[in-house]
């Protein structure tokens, strides 16, 4: 079964402003630990896993947690065209707390638009029986964030 680490991340410029959204996924041996600050992006991007797609989307104007919500979306219909969800072991890394907090459950999410790409979200993740979502410090979520950059300044 094998083991898949998403880094998600979206942006606006002004709130709402253009906006967009990227991911990162690899096939792991192992997922990093998250516990008290020990995430290590070197651990992640080490030569022992595979980097296995990376994307990002322009979103037009939307809000920043509409974007940060949209990577992650993204992220699991990409891995749902390319893997069986319910043969895989999936970690979430993200840098939005609001994301993590509500895809966990433990937040409510109030905002219709999002609970629309919340319950897409949830269909997806409802196929995974192995699933740890964390949330990463802005730092160490450099990869996922360079691509929403990227997309924003080409405009």
């Amino acid at each position: 079964m094998p083991k898949i680490t998403i880094t998600t991340d979206g942006g606006s410029r002004s709130n709402p402003g253009k906006s967009a959204c990227g991911f990162v996924i690899y096939q792991v041996n192992n997922f990093v630990s998250v516990d008290s600050g020990t995430f290590n992006l070197k651990e992640l991007i080490n030569t022992n896993n595979i980097l296995i797609h990376q994307e990002g989307f322009y979103l037009g104007i939307q809000t920043n947690n509409y974007a940060e919500w949209m990577g992650l979306l993204k992220a699991l219909e990409w891995l749902s065209n390319n893997y069986d969800l319910s043969q895989v072991e999936l970690q979430i890394l993200a840098d939005s707390n609001l994301v993590i907090q509500q895809l966990l459950r433990k937040w409510k999410i109030k905002d219709l638009n999002l609970q629309k790409i919340a319950i897409e979200v949830f269909r997806y993740t409802s196929q995974i029986d192995n699933l740890i979502a964390s949330h990463i410090y802005r730092e160490y979520n450099k990869e996922a964030d360079a691509l929403v950059n990227q997309v924003l300044d080409n405009l």
